[in-house]
């Protein structure tokens, strides 16, 4: 049974004495949620994040004890659905009906179900089991073999989420030490070394099926250099996403801090296009995930989103703040949103009198005058009194 964190005696992760995420010229950095913890948890910080099809995000926190926890953020504001004595683990995948996640202390995956009242259950282990991705219906993670060689598994997916491959199916030593993986659009699977080479690996839709299929492993790192990083000084990856362009975002570390956030550029004919930095800290960024169209990283901290310049207030970032962007606010006013689109500026998951005063500031040339300010304050201060009624 999931435990709702009131707004008591919480800690902000932003209060902690974390590195900044210090975006590139021509790009900034907001937050997207900064998670107010109880005060028991607040010696933890984010490891891994996803936000599945159900718009509830879920995220692990952990420090340098054997202690993790999971949470869920929803409609309701913030849960603690579970807590147990491990080291975090780097996997977090929410899916339409159920979260899976990592520990690194046992190498166990758990299985949560979403709409279910019970508790997560353990579902694998794999030696050095790390990231975990989603293709259709078949569940891919990095991992060691008992050689203690790099690999990729899978397994398909039963209708309640558990695999139906245990063992989950070796599909082919990669040789880098286990990183995060992704899939394009078009199937392509992209594989990060964790550390040491400061390189990518592209297998092609084809060979994962074959791997799949049992006919042809997948292997031959070599030859499947996608692309290197090596020169920006760090060796490994904790993250891989794509980002609405079609391009590879990826969080870039030396096993640990500091850490770089950098997109690798995708041609048309899906060759390596060149790596750009987006963003740099003295911490380390870890996971990253593509959210409504934009990419989102997170720290210790908190989770941000990397973008270009906005005004704060333009919710729907059309480049101006005007009634649109008021409306999109007064609908959600008072709710536990998040996401810039839905209001929330200040990344603390409420839709609040603060969100508004960032967009008041900045609405342009029509400003609400001194007379007309309370009539806009009264109508949402109705708005909150309707949601809380509902």
């Amino acid at each position: 049974m999931f435990k709702r964190i009131a707004a008591v005696c919480v800690v902000s992760l932003a209060s902690a004495a974390w590195a900044d995420i210090q975006p590139a010229e021509g790009f900034k950095v907001y937050p997207y949620y900064l998670p107010q913890l109880p005060a028991d948890k607040s010696g933890q910080w984010m490891i891994g994040f996803d936000r599945g099809p159900d718009k509830d995000l879920y995220f692990t926190t952990g420090d340098f004890s054997p202690a993790m926890t999971l949470w869920r953020y929803d409609a309701g504001g913030l849960a603690e659905i579970w807590s147990g004595p491990d080291y975090a683990g780097a996997g977090v995948l929410a899916t339409h009906k159920t979260v899976y996640f990592t520990e690194d202390s046992n190498f166990t995956l758990y299985r949560y179900g979403t709409r279910d009242a019970a508790a997560p259950v353990t579902e694998y282990s794999q030696p050095f089991l790390y990231a975990l991705a989603v293709r259709g219906r078949t569940l891919y993670a990095s991992g060691l073999d008992s050689n203690w060689q790099s690999c990729i598994y899978a397994s398909q997916l039963r209708p309640d989420g558990s695999l139906a491959e245990k063992p989950m199916l070796n599909l082919g030593v990669v040789g880098d030490p286990s990183g995060p993986l992704a899939f394009d659009g078009a199937g392509n699977l992209y594989y990060a070394s964790g550390y040491l080479s400061g390189r990518i690996l592209k297998y092609s839709a084809p060979e994962v099926h074959a791997a799949l299929a049992g006919q042809t492993p997948l292997g031959q790192p070599a030859q499947h250099v996608w692309a290197s990083f090596a020169a920006t000084g760090l060796d490994g990856a904790t993250g891989l996403a794509f980002d609405g362009q079609g391009n590879l975002v990826a969080s870039l570390t030396s096993f640990g801090y500091p850490s770089e956030l950098v997109r690798f550029g995708v041609c048309a004919a899906g060759n390596f296009g060149g790596l750009t930095e987006l963003a740099s800290s003295t911490g380390r960024i870890s996971a990253v995930q593509l959210v409504n169209g934009v990419i989102c990283a997170a720290d210790e901290s908190g989770i941000y989103t990397l973008d270009r310049p906005r005004i704060p207030g333009d919710s729907n970032r059309d480049g101006k703040v005007d009634f649109a962007d008021y409306q999109v606010l007064e609908g959600n006013f008072n709710t536990h949103e998040l996401g810039w689109e839905n209001g929330d500026f200040d990344g603390d998951g409420l839709v609040s009198f603060a969100d508004y005063q960032q967009l008041e500031a900045n609405f342009g040339d029509s400003i609400p005058e001194p007379s007309s300010l309370p009539l806009l304050l009264a109508g949402l201060a109705a708005a909150g009194r309707r949601k809380m009624r509902r």
